[in-house]
């Protein structure tokens, strides 16, 4: 899903910037390591031959502003939202995407929330997908100015893909009906989740 998005994004002349959850993957998504990871999105997509100076510069600035070691959360968030808005004709329109947001680590929510609410003040467009029974009415309870669009998969193509799966990995049931019956009860089971 995500490719397909962040691809879609470049198409419609957008620059992504992105965070793909994963569950398996909480210590390295920190909030301060998000945000970190959004500036270093934004500053390779600097359109410029060469880069900007200036934008090199106030980057340059930024990583040494900290004198207490590296940038820390709310420094971060605040330098991207500065580059986005001070440096917005480097760049193509830029469009912050939190992709899995219900496998984000539950500590990390607060924090993760500001983020999500200071770029969406800053007027950068935000999107957030999560299953919608793990996320979506926690998002809007916590977010201001936050619109929630349901997206779920067709049964027809969670029937496609477990038949595709079914043969991909030469599963082996001889009675069809059986077969359907599994598909069936697993598509009405997922519930187009």
């Amino acid at each position: 899903m995500s490719s397909s998005a962040i691809d879609w994004l470049w198409n419609e002349g957008n620059t992504p910037v992105y965070i793909y959850f994963q569950r398996n993957s909480t210590n390295l998504q920190t909030p301060v390591n998000i945000a970190k990871s959004f500036v270093r999105q934004l500053l390779v997509s600097d359109i410029s031959d060469p880069p900007d100076s200036l934008l090199v510069q106030a980057y340059e600035k930024f990583k040494t502003s900290s004198r207490n070691g590296p940038p820390n959360f709310p420094d971060c968030v605040d330098f991207f939202v500065t580059i986005c808005k001070d440096f917005a004709s480097l760049f193509k329109r830029v469009v912050v995407l939190f992709d899995a947001f219900d496998e984000c680590d539950p500590v990390c929510h607060g924090q993760i929330i500001d983020l999500i609410q200071k770029i969406n003040d800053s007027g950068v467009p935000v999107y957030v997908t999560t299953r919608i029974h793990l996320g979506v009415p926690f998002l809007c309870n916590e977010l201001h100015k936050t619109d929630s669009l349901p997206i779920a998969a067709r049964d027809d193509d969670i029937e496609n893909y477990l038949r595709e799966e079914i043969k991909r990995r030469h599963l082996t049931i001889n009675d069809e009906g059986l077969k359907e019956d599994i598909i069936k009860r697993i598509t009405k089971g997922i519930d187009g989740m």
